[in-house]
C-alpha cells in the first residue's frame, strides 16, 4: 500500500495498492506477475507548435485533478547456458485517467 498527500489550491490524498507475485515454474525459469494503482499530481503538457524543445508540467489543482492509472505486467525470465545468459519477456497494460490534453498554445 502506498499512501500520499498533495495540496496546492486543495488537498488531495491517495492509497494505492500494489501487488507482486513471483513462481518459481522451474529451477532456471521465473514468472512474475505485479500489477498496482498509480496516482501523479502533475500533468505533463507538451508543446506541439511552439517551437521550443520543452515540456511543461501543471500541478493538479481545483481545475485539473490528479492523474490515476491501473497497471499491471506479466514477466517470464530464464536462466540459460548455466547463468551466462538470461532471457526476459515482458508484457504490460496500463489505463491512464484523468489525462489533461492541450489544445493550441499553452501560453
Amino acid at each position: 500500500m502506498h499512501g500520499s498527500l498533495y495540496c496546492r489550491t486543495r488537498w488531495f490524498g491517495a492509497c494505492d495498492p500494489r501487488v507482486s507475485f513471483r513462481f518459481q515454474v522451474a529451477p532456471d525459469h521465473e514468472l512474475s506477475l505485479h500489477g498496482g494503482l498509480y496516482t501523479q499530481y502533475f500533468h505533463k503538457a507538451g508543446l506541439t507548435g511552439g517551437g521550443l524543445p520543452t515540456d511543461f508540467f501543471l500541478p493538479a489543482d481545483s481545475l485539473f485533478a490528479p492523474e490515476r492509472a491501473i497497471a499491471c505486467n506479466l514477466r517470464y525470465s530464464a536462466s540459460l547456458l548455466s547463468g551466462k545468459i538470461t532471457l526476459q519477456a515482458e508484457t504490460y497494460f496500463k489505463q491512464i485517467y484523468g489525462v489533461v490534453e492541450s489544445s493550441g498554445n499553452i501560453m
